[in-house]
């Protein structure tokens, strides 16, 4: 099945709406011990890390790890593509497609880092958040699960790298997903990775609540992270579900730059952002069917 994507670079602001500014002390937890002392996160940090700081070492152990097992890449990062229009074509299985098995490790090794970052931060913040109006635990799966998807009556899997769950043990659904990058792999491929793993967790959400649906992805690209954003209309799902995507059907994908959180400043631009989605996930307001399901909305939050 094909469709043209249209990938758009934005801020922040445009892509998560801003609940409550975050305050110093939330910023403080999220410092990890290295900028405190240092703009820069070298390779040897891990090592100098004391051990009773231990919040965020074990992301800085992987991220060591992972930034010598690259071998090449592009200078340009996620930000030379700031609106392009790609056609793709959906793959049956996004874990089959030609050049990526090669690098599994190192998408699993990207997965394990999301993971570890995404569920500190959580973890950092909730007791806030419970102080605040009761909190929620998300919960962050190790092991990894495909997911099925509908389009004209042809079914589809998609494999996330790593994802957040939310809901009962017996009926946890992702609300959150994590995407690996693999060298070599082009911008259509990119982009294609992206939408397949965003199906996957509408259709998982839908059979929740059958309502528009928006999906977020934190992933890497090369040395960075980012965070990608997609809607989906419920009429959107439900006529491509059974009819396919027309000719001249377009899927925007809003993505942020890309954060080198091994950078003092990007970090902390970065885990403010992070830590603002979650809050956002958690609101009530995000349109993501588990969580609208079982969360009242929170009234704090405004479109950026």
């Amino acid at each position: 099945m094909s469709v043209t994507v249209h990938s758009v670079i934005v801020n922040p602001d445009a892509l998560i709406p801003r609940a409550d500014q975050i305050q110093e002390s939330e910023m403080e937890m999220l410092t990890p011990w290295v900028f405190e002392h240092f703009d820069v996160a070298d390779r040897d940090c891990p090592h100098i890390w004391p051990r009773e700081r231990g919040a965020f070492k074990d992301f800085f152990w992987y991220l060591s790890s992972y930034y010598t097992e690259l071998n090449d890449f592009s200078e340009k990062g996620i930000a030379c593509a700031k609106n392009e229009y790609e056609t793709i074509t959906l793959p049956k299985r996004n874990w089959t497609v030609p050049g990526r098995a090669d690098y599994a490790h190192l998408m699993g090794l990207q997965g394990t880092m999301l993971r570890i970052l995404m569920e500190t931060i959580h973890l950092e913040t909730i007791h806030l958040e419970k102080s605040r109006k009761g909190g929620h635990q998300l919960y962050f799966p190790m092991t990894k699960f495909k997911q099925a998807y509908v389009i004209g009556g042809d079914k589809y899997y998609s494999r996330p790298d790593g994802t957040a769950t939310f809901g009962p043990p017996e009926k946890r659904v992702p609300i959150l997903s994590f995407a690996g990058w693999y060298e070599g792999q082009t911008w259509k491929e990119f982009l294609t990775e992206i939408l397949s793993i965003m199906l996957g967790q509408v259709a998982r959400n839908v059979n929740v609540c059958y309502e528009d649906q928006e999906v977020f992805i934190i992933g890497f690209y090369e040395r960075c992270i980012y965070i990608a954003r997609g809607f989906f209309t419920k009429d959107l799902i439900s006529r491509v579900h059974l009819k396919g995507c027309s000719e001249d059907e377009t899927i925007e994908l809003l993505l942020t730059r890309g954060y080198n959180l091994s950078l003092r400043e990007e970090w902390m631009e970065a885990v403010g952002v992070l830590a603002n989605l979650l809050r956002y996930l958690l609101s009530g307001n995000a349109k993501v069917g588990a969580l609208q399901a079982h969360l009242p909305k929170a009234a704090n939050f405004t479109a950026g």
